[in-house]
């Protein structure tokens, strides 16, 4: 169902994980009740008191960050300790993107937290790791608002979550994750997953205006490192956000603004020409003065005045165009139309 992105930490609350705000220095301008209890304060201490993550960061966790402070900041997912109130740790996982400015620079960070109730999730072992990420995947991501999968190391789908399969109608997307994508984009997605899954890399990127194919929807795909508490590759998380509705919005605002433009020139052009055509009405209404009927000029005059005139017609439609007037058609008798033109064709 749509949501209202004012709900989104309730939602969160509800399904029972930790939801962050934090402006471009770390510190927290919004939380959800849920993050806020397991820490000890309630919802308005943290908000109010402008805390930094950093603050709720357990100590020997801190110790280990010292050095990399910056993916507070910035898209990072990962295994990490939160201290309480009283320097409890609380096991988690979290999963935050940064939004950036057109110059690069971060303008805020989401984040959500997941809590693991025990320490044997944080185990050095290969099968309780994928235990624990099975774990999540049910609590928090398959039911998470926004489209996403979880890929393994070489790229292959191994888990959807409700949301995607939402977008894509219910049906059931393949293997190889790229191949929802527009042939013309999928070169582009794969060499995002591949600098993703590259030792040494950024730990995120963010594509944006990806056509899904078959299905009419353009979306920007957010695609996020998964590692464990020791820093190794588990795998990617790849979340989609649906664009199609902003994407026809901006596309008819493009399209009135240049109609818009073409009223203007239209409205412009048929001033200027309107003052031609005085010009050649009033030359000709002194020239059949001069001229009777019997002249053999004066058929050559009258074509002139009744092309004029027409020609003044067509000028009144491009201003009534450029004013956004109501054209009120009119019957017309074929006939008398022709007859007045029949001498000039």
């Amino acid at each position: 169902k749509p949501y209202d992105q004012g709900e989104l930490p309730a939602l969160i609350d509800r399904i029972g994980g930790g939801y962050y705000e934090l402006d471009e220095f770390g510190n927290i301008t919004d939380c959800n009740n849920f993050l806020a209890n397991i820490l000890g304060y309630a919802q308005e201490e943290i908000v109010n008191n402008f805390y930094n993550l950093n603050t709720f960061l357990h100590v020997t966790h801190r110790l280990e960050q010292e050095n990399s402070a910056s993916f507070l900041t910035n898209t990072w997912q990962g295994f990490i300790d939160l201290s309480t109130k009283y320097g409890e740790p609380v096991p988690g996982f979290i999963f935050q993107k940064g939004f950036y400015s057109e110059l690069g620079k971060v303008k805020k960070v989401i984040g959500y937290f997941i809590r693991v109730k025990d320490k044997v999730s944080f185990s050095k072992s290969k099968e309780v790791e994928e235990e624990w990420l099975e774990t999540s995947w049910k609590n928090f991501f398959e039911s998470l608002p926004h489209p996403t999968a979880f890929l393994d190391k070489s790229g292959k789908v191994k888990k959807l979550n409700t949301a995607l399969l939402e977008l894509s109608n219910n049906q059931v997307i393949e293997e190889d994750f790229i191949e929802i994508f527009h042939p013309d984009e999928q070169q582009k997605v794969a060499k995002a997953i591949a600098q993703i899954t590259s030792l040494n890399s950024a730990t995120s990127i963010l594509l944006q205006n990806l056509h899904i194919i078959n299905f009419n929807k353009v979306v920007e795909a957010y695609i996020g490192k998964v590692q464990n508490n020791r820093g190794e590759f588990l795998g990617m998380l790849i979340t989609l956000r649906d664009m199609t509705q902003q994407h026809t919005l901006e596309e008819n605002i493009s399209h009135g603004q240049r109609m818009q433009t073409i009223g203007y020139l239209a409205g412009s052009i048929a001033h200027d020409f309107n003052n031609l055509l005085t010009a050649i009405l009033g030359f000709s209404d002194i020239l059949l003065q001069k001229h009777s009927a019997e002249d053999p000029s004066f058929v050559h005059l009258m074509q002139i005045k009744q092309s004029a005139n027409r020609a003044s017609n067509l000028v009144n439609r491009l201003l009534a165009f450029s004013r956004r007037q109501t054209l009120k058609p009119e019957l017309m008798d074929v006939h008398e139309f022709f007859g007045d033109i029949y001498s000039l064709v």
